[in-house]
C-alpha cells in the first residue's frame, strides 16, 4: 500500500516536473519535506548537481506576487506557476534570523534597505480589513474585534511592505539577508514589518524602538511615535491569532492550536500597556 508520505512525494515530483519540464526523465536524488508551511507544503529537491526548494500552494496564488519575487533580497526564482501558486527557488545556504537573530540595530539598517527594494503601488495590503475579515470567519470573538476598533490603527506612512517578516522567513545568504514568504506583500506601514521582526525574535517595545531608530538613521521613513509602535504590535498579534484560528477550523494540528491561543493572550496582554 502507499503511504501518504510517498503520494506527498509523488506529487512534488509531478508539480516540479511540470515546472521544469527537462526534469521530466531526471531522478530526483532526494526530496524532503520541510515542516512548518501552514498555508503551503514545502520541499527541499536535488536534482542532479542543483538544490531547490519547491512551494506547492495550497491556496490561490497572490497577484503580483511575482514583481516581488524579482527583487535582490528574494530567493532565485527557477520556475513559478503564476495561475496555481507553485514555485520553484534555488536552495539558500545559511542560518535563519531564527537561530542567527540580528540586533535591533542590523535589523534596522536591514529593513530600510530592504524597504528601498520593495515595490510599491503593486498591491495594498490593508491589515485592520483583513484581521477584521479573518476574525468574523473564525466566529467572531467579540472581546478581540472590540480590540481590534479600539486601537483606530491606520498606517502613519504606506510603502511597499513584506507584511509577514518573522525570523523563519530571513535566512544569512552568501550574497546577503534572503527574504523568503512574498505572499502577502503589499503597501502598508513599514512598522508592520518591524514589529513582525522584532515579535518574532521575543523583543520587547524597547528593543523595537532602537530598532525603529536605526531604520530611520538607515534612510528609513517611520513615525517617532511610541504609541502607534505599540498599537501596531497588537494589531500584528491579531493578524498572527487570526490567520492560525482559520487555519485550525480546518487542521486539527495541536501546534497551530496552540500558536492561535498563545497569540490571542499576546494581543490581549499588549493592548493592556497601549
Amino acid at each position: 500500500m502507499t503511504s501518504a508520505a510517498d503520494k506527498a512525494r509523488a506529487q512534488a515530483k509531478a508539480v516540479a516536473r511540470q515546472l521544469v519540464p527537462a526534469w521530466r526523465t531526471c531522478p530526483f536524488d532526494a526530496i524532503e519535506y520541510l515542516p512548518g508551511g501552514y498555508n503551503n507544503r514545502n520541499y527541499r529537491l536535488k536534482v542532479g548537481a542543483g538544490e531547490y526548494a519547491l512551494r506547492i500552494a495550497r491556496q490561490p496564488p497572490r497577484p503580483g506576487e511575482a514583481r516581488y519575487l524579482a527583487i535582490d533580497a528574494a530567493p532565485d526564482v527557477v520556475a513559478h506557476d503564476t495561475e496555481r501558486g507553485h514555485l520553484l527557488t534555488r536552495w539558500i545556504a545559511g542560518p535563519l534570523f531564527a537561530n542567527a537573530p540580528p540586533t535591533p540595530a542590523e535589523a534596522g539598517a536591514f529593513l530600510a534597505d530592504l524597504h528601498r527594494q520593495i515595490p510599491a503601488s503593486v498591491r495594498d495590503y490593508d491589515a485592520v480589513a483583513h484581521v477584521a475579515t479573518m476574525l468574523a470567519a473564525t466566529g467572531g470573538d467579540s472581546e478581540l474585534i472590540e480590540l481590534l476598533h479600539s486601537l483606530h490603527w491606520r498606517p502613519a506612512t504606506r510603502r511597499g511592505c513584506h507584511n509577514d517578516l518573522n525570523p523563519w522567513n530571513l535566512l544569512r545568504g552568501v550574497k546577503g539577508i534572503r527574504t523568503l514568504d512574498w505572499e502577502v506583500a503589499g503597501d502598508n506601514d513599514p512598522m508592520f514589518d518591524l514589529v513582525g521582526l522584532g515579535i518574532g525574535c521575543r523583543w520587547e517595545l524597547r528593543e523595537m524602538e532602537l530598532c525603529r531608530a536605526a531604520y530611520e538613521t538607515a534612510g528609513g521613513t517611520a513615525p517617532v511615535n511610541p504609541h502607534h509602535l505599540r498599537a501596531t504590535a497588537t494589531l500584528y498579534y491579531l493578524r498572527e491569532h487570526a490567520w492560525t484560528a482559520l487555519i485550525a477550523a480546518s487542521n486539527n494540528r495541536e501546534e497551530i492550536k496552540a500558536q492561535a491561543a498563545e497569540m490571542r493572550l499576546a494581543a490581549l496582554r499588549s493592548a493592556v500597556t497601549n
